[in-house]
């Protein structure tokens, strides 16, 4: 049964938190997403993963959290972004309201990497109190999934708008996305001849460097990778793989003691 927490009356919450004191927090980001995906990727995922854990583990769902920290795609069109700061004092907020009702565990759903540090001081503020929080990073976790399940994608590790994003948003999704648009686009370095390795970070000589730019300056489409393969089944078969993992670990999660964490 899904026990989304917006829906609930103030009763059926005060039953909830009887039956079990962990809350899934489904935490997106409203930006770029390449020229055929909607702004709204990252949340779609968290809202839809999350959902679909609830349902399977007996924890409550708190209501989305729609808008994350963006600055990265700033000079794209469509983006609504937080502040770090600002981030920061809202989650605390949240979360301690979560607390207030009774919940000693928090798990949040985030897909968005610059949420993440916001996300680990929360955790950690929390934990001097008690509280246990943890977070998973579906795109982070997407590469694994793929090489453990062995599913047949071109593109290995995940980029931002490539083929694993494109394929769950097909599978969520699909009609809000725009095969028709959809260019393919690898990252534009500063320096000559050095592969881009992630988020601001570029390999020079077989070593790791970072250089804090735009994501305008890196692309011109939003596109960070090859998106042309991408299938619904392909994508279904990345969401069955996080399901396969993220349950059982949110009951090891809820089974956490002082003790033992």
């Amino acid at each position: 049964m899904l026990r989304k927490m917006e829906n609930m009356t103030w009763l059926e919450m005060a039953d909830a938190v009887k039956e079990t004191d962990t809350v899934l927090v489904p935490i997106g980001a409203i930006e770029m997403q390449g020229p055929h995906l909607p702004l709204v990727v990252d949340s779609l995922a968290a809202q839809y993963v999350a959902e679909k854990v609830a349902e399977k583990t007996n924890t409550v769902l708190a209501p989305l959290i729609n808008v994350g920290t963006s600055e990265w795609h700033k000079y794209f069109p469509g983006i609504i972004s937080l502040s770090k700061t600002t981030l920061l004092e809202y989650l605390r907020d949240y979360c301690n309201s979560l607390v207030l009702n009774g919940f000693k565990r928090i798990l949040f759903f985030s897909p968005h990497v610059i949420n993440d540090d916001v996300i680990a001081s929360v955790g950690l503020e929390l934990r001097e109190k008690g509280i246990l929080v943890g977070s998973v990073n579906l795109w982070h976790i997407s590469a694994e999934i793929v090489q453990n399940k062995n599913i047949e994608f071109e593109e290995k590790n995940f980029t931002h708008a490539g083929e694993i994003m494109t394929s769950v948003i097909m599978a969520i999704a699909p009609e809000l996305v725009k095969m028709d648009k959809a260019e393919t686009e690898y990252p534009r370095t500063p320096i000559p001849d050095t592969p881009f390795a992630g988020l601001h970070k570029l390999k020079y000589r077989d070593t790791s460097f970072s250089i804090f730019r735009f994501s305008n300056e890196e692309t011109t489409s939003g596109s960070l990778g090859n998106p042309m393969a991408a299938t619904p089944e392909k994508g279904q078969k990345v969401i069955d793989g996080w399901l396969e993992v993220i349950v059982p670990f949110v009951g090891e999660f809820q089974k956490c003691t002082d003790s033992t964490c």
